[in-house]
């Protein structure tokens, strides 16, 4: 035996032709998402692997699961289950024996959603090891499925499940024969009646025979019992009708080479081929730790099930029924028999019924031809009987009166009666007649006040008499003290005395308890309480108490408040009090607090009566801090903004109601800000300067040559520079004419802007070079180079000595030849020069000559 904890349980379970268990496991939850758990045992009951799959949400989760099913295909073990999804269609998972991985998932589309027709339901799967066979219930059709090791549909088919037209037939158990086919149950309640039926496929869903049995009422086979090739058992309960909760179990049997006579039916079998769909799916195990396993003695108890009644068959003949027997019972000593009496040739078992109340009646023999009772007490009952014959009921009853001697009469010894109770004296049940002293009948009869009491019964001519004595019972003493007072909501402890048996208090008014010795009261207002308490059976004490309520008036002293820097709360705890105390010391019916913190005050009234309350100066805000920018001076024509913060609300002294302002103008300005809390600030700056604006610090207009450059500044520093092309410095370069501009900013940030015309003008132009120089060092013609009047694109100036050797060379038109070479000054001599050179927009040119080095 496995003992299995929290809260699973093992809902299906297959042995392989290993020997090994695999047990599918469910677990509590419902309606979240679930997980498919299979435990592997070996043949000793020992855990081998438990692997869980999460598949998705399934509302027939836990205990309420659709019942799952587990069967051997080839070298795996088949998992079906049932996902919560739109229709709730059925999966098969393949797991390998091994270790429990999955070989494959797959989902067969079976519409029938909750709003649709009816979910499909999985009853039975089944495998010959080579084959799984599946029968199930989808969208009013009957969907039977031969499917391979891959999971892959050899054949479908599929039958119509209900039927306007009298001939509806619902599949709901499968098994094998022992021949090899296919049985299934089938459900039809049709028209008028209610039939099971058993159907034989081959493994191809052809169907081959098939039988129908009415019913009494309705039910179907959820188990089915191979026995021989024609003969199969089916077990299963039928519902009454009106009552969800009664049903009745049933055992059949099914022969194809007989007939249920008139409880059979021929009923048409229609198979038909469909398409069905399957979509592959992926599932993720998961390994678990593996459950401990342990010995548990397992024992059996006996059962007796008794047989109820016979129901249909080829021997039913029975056409009557009648029930014979006594109708009037006058002894409890002997025994009473009841027979029915049945037409020749009638098998069915009779059911009694008896309308008896508990140990009115004892059964001595209940046999299908004989009842015998003993009966115990008086009344009326009756008894009946019925079979079942030829698919109806028959049934007979008699009415039976019980008149027995009791000669137990006994009113009891005499007692007393207190005040406003009753007593009920009791004859006893069974007599035939009864007669009380004021001439009632009744085998009761209910004491008012004190007297003699008498009753006279008797039964089959025998009569019995009995009486009673009932006095008046003395006054009992009960004190629950005097009347009480109490202020507002304090509550009271009210004591009855002990030594009673129960208590009963009222009025039930803000009490702790109506049924005990001792209450605690909380009245409102002014209340009576009122208290009953039983001393012996039946007699009772009172007394009553009165609670008058004294109330204080209630203090509210408001809501939490905060206020802001320099401002006050005020306090008031309200009039009607003889005394006040304030947790800051104060005694006044009112306080000012000026401070954050927690106040309280407890009211005293003249009659001792108390009221409080609590109230809390949250916070005191700070004032808002207002900056304005104090420089006392602007430029000419130019404006600044004032900005006073992020605030609520502003108030400018020029009248504007901005966050800022802008202004260009001497004079003073103001503002005051409120804040989100309401707390004011403010501040205020003047204009007292006009600075004037910079202006004429460029030079005049003027005029620059086509190949020269010019450079521009202004005629006195300033802090700030912007040119016209771009540029930020205190002096500009230019080379071409046009005008030019420069804004400035002065120490005083104000802001000017000059220009100035820049023209072109006539100069020299083209190639000049000395013929001598005298390279002397006194910075005086000291060193020989061209001079170029235009703007030159390319030039490269070369000398060389008598024998043709280059002494210098260069590309840069400003640099010269100072006459050494390698360092060494050359002496008096006459030097070949070229000059290449080409101005823009002009081809390239060579010059040449010589030139004399003078010392």
């Amino acid at each position: 035996v496995m003992e299995i904890t929290d809260g699973a349980g093992i809902d299906a379970a297959i042995e392989s032709t290993e020997g090994d268990l695999y047990c599918y496991l469910h677990d509590q939850s419902t309606g979240f998402s679930e997980t498919r758990t299979i435990l592997k045992l070996d043949a000793n009951a020992s855990p081998v692997w438990i692997r869980n799959f999460t598949v998705g949400s399934n509302i027939f989760s836990g205990s309420a699961e659709l019942p799952p099913a587990l069967v051997e295909l080839g070298d795996g073990i088949l998992v079906k289950y049932n996902e919560e999804s739109s229709d709730f269609s059925p999966q098969l998972m393949r797991l390998r024996k091994s270790d429990g991985g999955v070989d494959w998932v797959k989902r067969y589309q079976m519409p029938g959603p909750y709003n649709g027709s009816q979910v499909f339901s999985l009853y039975s799967l089944l495998s010959d090891g080579t084959y799984a066979y599946m029968l199930g219930f989808s969208q009013d059709k009957n969907r039977l499925l031969k499917i391979a090791a891959d999971g892959s549909v050899v054949v479908s088919k599929e039958s119509a499940g209900y039927s306007s037209t009298g001939t509806t037939q619902y599949y709901r158990w499968m098994d094998f024969s022992p021949s090899g086919n296919l049985l299934v149950g089938v459900y039809a309640p049709n028209i008028g009646d209610t039939y099971n039926g058993l159907i034989e496929l081959d493994k191809n869903f052809t169907p081959l025979r098939q039988q129908f049995l009415r019913m009494p009422r309705g039910g179907s086979n959820p188990a089915l019992i191979p026995y021989s090739d024609s003969v199969t058992y089916g077990l299963g309960s039928l519902y009454s009708f009106g009552n969800d909760y009664a049903t009745t179990a049933y055992f059949q049997k099914y022969n194809f080479n007989a007939n249920f006579a008139q409880c059979g039916r021929d009923m048409p079998v229609v198979i038909t081929p469909y398409s069905q769909s399957v979509t592959l799916k992926t599932v993720s195990p998961n390994s678990l730790t593996l459950p401990q396993s342990q010995n548990h003695n397992a024992s059996t108890v006996p059962y007796h099930l008794a047989y109820s009644s016979y129901h249909c068959g080829n021997n039913s003949a029975c056409s009557q029924l009648q029930l014979q027997g006594p109708i009037t019972i006058c002894d409890t000593v002997a025994v009473y028999s009841f027979r029915p009496v049945r037409n020749a040739g009638c098998e069915a078992a009779v059911l009694w019924r008896m309308d008896t109340v508990a140990g009115q009646v004892r059964v001595v023999i209940q046999t299908d031809t004989l009842l015998q009772l003993k009966f115990k007490s008086s009344g009326t009952l009756h008894i009946g009987a019925k079979i079942f014959a030829n698919c109806g009921w028959l049934e007979d009853s008699i009415l039976v009166q019980v008149s027995v001697a009791n000669t137990k009469l006994n009113l009891g010894a005499d007692t007393t009666l207190c005040s406003g109770n009753t007593i009920r004296l009791n004859a006893g049940s069974g007599f035939g007649s009864y007669l009380w002293q004021d001439g009632s009948t009744d085998s009761v009869y209910t004491v008012t006040k004190p007297g003699w009491y008498h009753v006279q019964v008797s039964t089959c001519a025998q009569v019995y008499k009995d009486s009673v004595l009932v006095t008046a019972a003395p006054p009992i003493p009960f004190d629950i003290g005097p009347d009480r007072t109490k202020c507002n909501s304090d509550t009271l402890r009210l004591s009855a005395p002990s030594g009673f048996l129960n208590y009963s208090w009222s009025n039930n008014y803000n009490i702790s308890s109506t049924t005990t010795q001792n209450v605690v009261v909380n009245p409102l207002v002014d209340t009576a309480y009122y208290v009953k308490a039983e001393k012996t059976p039946g007699c009772f004490a009172y007394d009553t108490v009165r609670v008058k309520v004294n109330t204080s008036p209630p203090i509210n002293l408001g809501s939490d408040q905060s206020f802001c820097f320099g401002d006050s709360a005020i306090f008031n705890a309200g009039s009607g009090f003889q005394s006040y105390a304030w947790s800051s010391g104060a005694t006044s019916q009112q306080l000012i607090v000026k401070a954050k913190g927690t106040y309280s005050v407890i009211g005293t009234t003249a009659e001792g009566c108390k009221s409080y309350d609590t109230v809390r100066v949250v916070e005191v805000y700070t004032l808002p801090a207002v900056n304005l920018d104090k420089s006392p001076a602007l430029c000419i024509g130019s404006s600044k903004l004032l900005s006073a913060g992020s605030y609520a609300s502003y108030q400018w002294s020029t009248g504007a109601t901005t966050s800022t302002i802008s202004i260009s103008d001497i004079g003073d300005y103001k503002v005051i800000v409120t804040d989100a809390n309401g707390c004011v600030g403010s501040d205020s700056t003047s204009i007292t300067t006009l600075n004037p604006l910079p202006a004429g610090f460029l030079p005049s207009d003027t005029a620059i040559c086509s190949y020269g450059t010019m450079e521009l500044k202004p005629i006195s520093p300033f802090n700030r520079y912007l040119w016209s092309s771009g540029a930020i410095t205190p002096g500009l370069t230019i080379s071409q004419p046009g005008l030019y501009w420069l804004e400035v900013e002065d120490r005083n940030t104000c802001k000017g802007k000059d220009s100035v015309l820049v023209v072109l003008k006539e100069c020299m132009k083209g190639f000049y070079i000395p013929t001598a120089f005298t390279p002397n060092g006194d910075r005086k013609n000291d060193e020989l180079k061209p001079l170029l009047f235009g703007k030159v694109k390319t030039y490269r100036f070369t000398i060389y000595n008598r024998w043709g050797q280059v002494i210098f060379q260069t590309t840069d038109q400003f640099k010269g030849w100072d006459g050494r070479v390698a360092g060494t000054p050359q002496r008096s001599d006459t030097f070949v020069w070229t000059c290449t050179y080409q101005f823009e927009g002009e081809s390239e040119k060579t010059a040449k000559g010589t030139v004399t080095v003078i010392r």
